[in-house]
């Protein structure tokens, strides 16, 4: 999908505006309630600009997320103690979300994603993969330093750490250091659960005949 209409060479400064608008759009209301009218009064521009550069509005959050305009970033730290990177990364992470209006921001373009396949795909292109491929790069250091088993499944973790932080947003929970900080400890070390056994070891105890040794 292409985020804008092709046509008229579009102003720069009128498409910042526009998505800086967009962005305090959803941030108050939603995308349910996504404004075109109120994001063209707040950008200073005619509704037709918006509908000649755009589509529609997953369009325009689609281009949001590209540019870098609706969600925060927080870069996966690197002290050489990958533990502690991660949790550091979590809890930053939880806590620049705690912000009213980043916060619906992220709810936002979550409900956006599941009204709209495209926006959909630039979320995961531009916001979720990104953050992704930073976290896999950090545990690979951390494989190659030993801190990190060889057979770990390193994109099922990260997967899990992103979860984590989606849940937090989707629940409005505040940051807790050590709730997290347990998080990580868990899913570095294990459950400690072992798996099932050989199949000779889980097969039924035999069944007596009634005699007696």
């Amino acid at each position: 999908m292409k985020t804008a209409r092709p046509g008229r060479v579009r102003s720069e400064a009128a498409r910042l505006a526009i998505l800086e608008a967009t962005r305090d759009e959803l941030a108050e209301r939603g995308y349910d309630r996504l404004s075109l009218d109120r994001i063209a009064a707040a950008a200073g521009v005619g509704k037709a600009t918006i509908y000649r550069w755009y589509p529609g509005k997953g369009a325009l959050v689609a281009e949001g997320m590209v540019s870098g305009h609706l969600l925060p970033r927080v870069v996966v730290p690197d002290t050489g103690d990958v533990r502690g990177d991660v949790t550091s990364w979590l809890l930053a992470t939880a806590e620049s979300l705690t912000d009213a209006a980043t916060g619906g921001l992220i709810r936002a373009t979550i409900a956006a994603t599941a009204e709209d396949a495209d926006v959909a795909r630039h979320y995961d292109d531009h916001v979720t993969s990104v953050v992704r491929a930073e976290l896999v790069t950090r545990l690979e250091s951390a494989q190659r330093a030993g801190q990190v088993g060889s057979a770990t499944p390193l994109e099922a973790l990260v997967e899990t750490l992103v979860g984590v932080v989606l849940l937090g947003v989707l629940t409005r929970r505040a940051p807790d250091a050590s709730g997290l900080a347990a998080t990580v400890a868990l899913l570095f070390e294990g459950a400690g659960v072992p798996g099932p056994g050989p199949a000779a070891d889980t097969a039924p105890p035999p069944v007596s005949d009634g005699r007696t040794a």
